[in-house]
């Protein structure tokens, strides 16, 4: 394992998008409707993306066990900037967050007619919830994306010659 290339795109991953968050966070589109809806597929596509450059550069070192524990690596390693970054967000960026996010689901499931006690009972949790239970979330959802990432481009991406799963017939 080329723990180096597994340190250096894990740290990728995680800059790469700490840098979507603060845009998001300083230019307040957390709070856009239609922004705020671009946001996870933005990240979950850059997480794909640079999980399958990692591994690309980690392949001639692993078969497939070793790719997708260097995808789960790199996305562990990626997912610890993203929790840091978030909390910068959350707290030092944009610390109206919640209340900016509540304001625009109220307007949007408003406009959908919905009754103010059905928008009330949706939006309640977003009030009380944390802001290390979201990091939280990009950390789980990162190091979740990067295992399946990992688990379907090691498939590919791996020593070659090296089968899928160890052989148990004996050598001859």
């Amino acid at each position: 394992m080329d723990g180096r290339a597994v340190w250096k795109w894990g740290l990728i991953l995680g800059v790469a998008c700490a840098i979507i968050q603060l845009i998001w966070g300083v230019t307040g589109w957390f709070a856009h409707p239609q922004l705020f809806l671009l946001f996870l597929p933005i990240v979950v596509i850059l997480n794909v993306v640079i999980v399958v450059l990692g591994l690309r550069q980690t392949r001639s070192d692993a078969g497939y066990g070793g790719q997708v524990r260097n995808g789960l690596l790199m996305g562990i390693v990626g997912g610890l900037v993203i929790f840091a970054g978030a909390m910068l967000v959350m707290k030092v960026v944009a610390p109206d967050h919640v209340e900016r996010t509540v304001a625009m689901m109220q307007d949007m499931l408003s406009q959908a007619g919905w009754d103010d006690a059905r928008i009330e009972a949706q939006v309640a949790p977003l009030r009380t919830r944390p802001d290390w239970l979201q990091a939280l979330q990009g950390l789980i959802g990162t190091v979740a994306t990067s295992a399946v990432t990992a688990g379907i481009a090691a498939i590919w991406l791996r020593r070659k010659g090296e089968p899928l799963e160890p052989s148990t017939a004996p050598p001859q």
